[in-house]
């Protein structure tokens, strides 16, 4: 009887601890593939970040050049000169009627919000970067190009009302044409109304712009935040 006790007790403790290994083991595999899921979602998060960054350079480049010709208008320093040596291709009245806008590639973090992989990401602390970077600092550059862009409508809105036969010459398309830009550039330098929106405009474009370097200065941070938790992980 006690040979028989003992038999099934050692049947029974190779059952359990056949269990719990294999439950050990299952866990640990998943542990594995979930390291793996959070490594391949950090990198995915830097690899969008880091190819966004001509697009950013280029934009604050636009937005910056688009400033300094409404502040050169309202320093009556604004001549054909200058107009002619806008950026080719684009039209000059883009800083006056135009709103540069603001759209990096967002698809990865989208993708990654939508299938829940996002909150792979171990730290609180760094998805609350994350979030800060891709909706607050984001947002918050498009709030200031959607109040703009009204000002800027208003204002084109405003010279197609007072100036019909130079608006229908189009210099939205015909940006070469020399006649056609001198007599816009007379036309906006003595207009008060049309300066007054575009110092209203002005401080919008330069929040813009401030709001624009903070959220690029928020990225570079979390880039560095992500390489770093990658590094701590491997370590």
């Amino acid at each position: 009887m006690r040979k028989l006790i003992i038999k099934y007790a050692i049947e029974f403790f190779v059952i359990v601890f056949g269990i719990s290994v294999s439950f050990f083991v299952e866990n640990y595999r998943e542990s594995i593939d979930k390291d793996k899921k959070r490594e391949t979602t950090i990198k995915s998060i830097i690899d969008e970040l880091e190819f966004n960054d001509d697009y950013y350079k280029t934009r604050v480049e636009t937005i910056t050049t688009n400033v300094n010709f409404v502040r050169l208008l309202l320093e009556d320093s604004l001549t054909l000169e200058v107009m002619k040596n806008y950026p080719q291709n684009l039209s000059p009245a883009n800083p006056f009627w135009g709103a540069i806008g603001f759209a990096p590639n967002q698809s990865i973090f989208n993708s990654l919000v939508n299938d829940g992989s996002l909150n792979l990401v171990k730290s609180s602390s760094l998805k609350a970067e994350i979030d800060n970077l891709y909706t607050i600092k984001y947002n918050g550059v498009i709030t200031y190009i959607e109040q703009e862009k009204e000002i800027a409508d208003q204002a084109e809105k405003m010279f197609m009302k007072k100036y019909p036969k130079l608006y229908l010459r189009n210099i939205w398309n015909n940006f070469s044409d020399l006649s056609l830009l001198s007599d816009y550039v007379v036309a906006i330098n003595k207009d008060q109304e049309f300066k007054a929106l575009m110092l209203f405009k002005l401080s919008l474009m330069q929040a813009k712009l401030r709001q624009l370097n903070e959220y690029l200065q928020s990225k570079d941070s979390l880039i560095l935040e992500l390489k770093n938790s990658l590094n701590s992980n491997t370590n």
